[in-house]
C-alpha cells in the first residue's frame, strides 16, 4: 500500500470524529474573529462619523467667521467713505 492509500483509509475510517472536532473548532475560531472584525468595523465607523462631524462644524465655523469679517470690513469702508464725503472742501 502506498502512503496516499493509507492516508485515505485513515481519513475515511478513524478520522471522522477528529474531522468533526476540527471543523467545530474552526467554526468557533472564525466566529470569534468575525466578532472582532465587526467591533473593529464599528469603531472605524464611529471614528469616520466623528471626523466628518468635526470637519463639517469647522467648515461652517470658518464660513460664519468669514461672513462677519467681510460684513465688518464693508461697514468700515462705508463709514470711511461717509467721513470723507462729510469733510468740507478747502
Amino acid at each position: 500500500m502506498s502512503d496516499k492509500e493509507s492516508f485515505s483509509l485513515k481519513a475515511e475510517g478513524e478520522g471522522k470524529p477528529e474531522t468533526e472536532k476540527l471543523f467545530q473548532m474552526l467554526e468557533v475560531k472564525l466566529g470569534q474573529e468575525r466578532v472582532v472584525w465587526q467591533e473593529a468595523k464599528s469603531q472605524i465607523r464611529v471614528a469616520r462619523t466623528a471626523s466628518f462631524v468635526f470637519l463639517s462644524v469647522l467648515i461652517v465655523g470658518i464660513l460664519v467667521a468669514g461672513y462677519f469679517v467681510f460684513v465688518r470690513m464693508h461697514e468700515r469702508r462705508a463709514d470711511k467713505i461717509e467721513q470723507t464725503n462729510e469733510l468740507p472742501d478747502r
